[in-house]
C-alpha cells in the first residue's frame, strides 16, 4: 500500500464529501433572499465550536446549517447528538450524506426554525449554535429569550450576527446601540462578544462584518407578569427613544408618572438612560399596580 494511503485515517476514508465539493455537486449557491452566507473555513468553524467549551456527550441543536460546514465541526467535537433545522430543501442531499456517515449521532428537520419545538429533542439541556441569516437573526434571538419556561431548555447560545446586531445585544445604557434587544438579552442572560469575523470569511462576501455572540441564561426567574411588563415597557420606550418615559410609557397606565417615581426613577429620563436593573424595577411596580 502506498505511504500516502496508509497516512489516511478511517474517518477520512469514509467521511462525507468535502464541503466545497458538496456545494458544487448539489449546486448549492447561496440564496440571497434567505440571507445565506456560507462560512467554509474549517479552522474558523472549529474555533467557533471550541469557544463554547467541551461538547463531549452534549445534545446540540444547530439552526440553518446550510451545506454543513459548521455542522461538521460540531460533529467532530464529541457531541452525543446533533439535530439541525434547515428551511431550504435544497440541502437535503448534503444532510443525507451526513446522516449516512454519522447515523444515530445526527438528525435533521426541514422546517422553519422559528416553529421548531425544542422539547422534541428529549433533553432538559441543549446548546444551540447558528450562523443566523442576516434577515432573521433578531427574531430567533428574541424567541429564545422569551421562551415561556425559564431557565430555558438551552444552556448556551453561540450565534453569529451582523456586527451591528451583536453590538446592540451587549450595549450599555447611554450608548446609541442600547435598545430593546439589549434590555431583553441582558435581563435574561449573560451576553458577550467572543470574536469579530470579517466579511471576507464568508461566501458570498456580505456588505458588513459579523461577530460571534455567546449567551448564558441567568438563573434569576422574573415573575411572568413582571417579565411581560418589561417587554411592554422596553417596546414602547424604545419606539420613541427621544421622548421622556413619562410620555412614551403613557399608554401603559394613566398613573405612569406616579409608577415611575415609585420605582425610584425620574419621569424625565429617556429609555437609553435606564439600566437593565431600572427596567426591572419599573416593570415590577407596573405589574404590582395592575394587580
Amino acid at each position: 500500500m502506498p505511504k500516502t494511503a496508509r497516512a489516511l485515517s478511517s474517518s477520512q476514508l469514509t467521511g462525507p464529501t468535502p464541503i466545497r465539493d458538496v456545494i458544487a455537486k448539489y449546486q448549492l449557491t447561496a440564496n440571497k433572499r434567505l440571507g445565506q452566507n456560507y462560512l467554509l473555513d474549517t479552522n474558523l468553524t472549529d474555533k467557533i465550536i471550541l469557544s463554547a467549551g467541551s461538547l463531549n456527550d452534549k445534545f446540540v441543536v444547530e439552526v440553518g446549517p446550510g451545506p454543513g460546514s459548521l455542522t461538521r465541526s460540531i460533529l467532530s467535537s464529541g457531541v452525543k447528538k446533533l439535530i439541525v433545522i434547515e428551511l431550504d430543501q435544497r440541502f437535503i442531499p448534503a444532510l443525507e450524506e451526513l446522516k449516512r456517515t454519522y447515523q444515530e449521532k445526527f438528525d435533521y428537520y426541514i422546517m422553519d426554525g422559528l416553529e421548531f419545538d425544542y422539547g422534541r429533542v428529549g433533553e432538559s439541556q441543549i446548546q444551540i449554535f447558528s450562523n443566523l441569516p442576516f434577515n432573521t437573526g433578531t427574531k430567533f434571538l428574541v424567541q429564545w429569550l422569551t421562551l415561556p419556561t425559564w431557565p430555558p431548555i438551552w444552556s448556551k447560545l453561540t450565534l453569529l450576527f451582523q456586527k451591528e446586531v451583536a453590538q446592540r445585544i451587549v450595549a450599555l445604557p447611554h450608548s446609541k446601540t442600547y435598545g430593546r434587544l439589549s434590555v431583553l438579552a441582558q435581563t435574561r442572560a449573560q451576553a458577550k462578544i467572543i470574536m469579530t469575523i470579517p466579511a471576507q470569511a464568508f461566501t458570498p462576501v456580505p456588505m458588513v462584518n459579523s461577530a460571534l455572540v455567546q449567551l448564558t441564561p441567568k438563573k434569576t426567574v422574573l415573575e411572568e407578569g413582571i417579565w411581560s411588563s418589561l417587554q411592554e415597557i422596553s417596546r414602547l420606550g424604545f419606539q420613541q427613544r427621544r421622548k421622556m418615559i413619562r410620555t412614551s410609557l403613557k399608554p401603559l397606565s394613566p398613573d405612569i408618572e406616579r409608577i415611575i417615581v415609585q420605582s425610584g426613577l425620574c419621569p424625565k429620563l429617556r429609555p437609553e438612560q435606564l439600566s437593565v436593573t431600572d427596567f426591572v424595577k419599573l416593570s415590577t411596580v407596573l405589574h404590582s399596580s395592575r394587580s
